[in-house]
């Protein structure tokens, strides 16, 4: 069985004193703050082989929560939101990121005590045959094209 107290003690070891009991401080605050300060727990609970191990290798952000987005301006003056969190980046399976990022959702929705939280799982559930499809497929034309007209600018 996984002592969660001495591999996070193991994961955090050598960083700074006071910096780790802020952290550990905010893990303390909620279950989704944990989720945040635990993405090592997280990957190493996830199932071997599989699906998730199958799908496409691809560089993710390797901690990919709710709060890791945001929004920001490009050089060619456009404003975009996107993932604005890269301290944990690693080449892995595409689908670790999807089910990293549904879990926060599920953990958040639990703490905000969504009335529709039925209905989230439900859309988590409906969209995973689109998930699948995506990942195994080649990028959409629009994609494609909006990556030349933006090396063009």
């Amino acid at each position: 069985m996984l002592d969660i107290a001495a591999e996070i003690a193991k994961f955090n070891s050598g960083g700074d004193a006071e910096r780790l009991n802020m952290k550990y401080q905010r893990m303390r605050a909620s279950p989704f703050s944990f989720l945040r300060g635990t993405c090592h727990l997280f990957h190493k609970r996830l199932p071997p082989g599989g699906v998730l191990e199958a799908s496409p290798p691809t560089w993710v952000c390797g901690d990919m929560h709710l709060e890791n987005f945001g929004s920001y301006k490009g050089g060619n003056r456009l404003v975009y939101f996107d993932v604005n969190d890269f301290d944990e980046a690693c080449l892995a399976p595409s689908l670790y990121e999807i089910v990293r990022l549904l879990t926060s959702v599920l953990v958040a929705a639990r703490i905000c005590a969504s009335a529709g939280q039925r209905r989230l799982r439900c859309a988590i559930r409906r969209s995973m045959p689109t998930v699948r499809h995506c990942a195994s497929a080649k990028p959409a034309r629009f994609i494609a094209a909006l990556r030349r007209r933006g090396s063009e600018e």
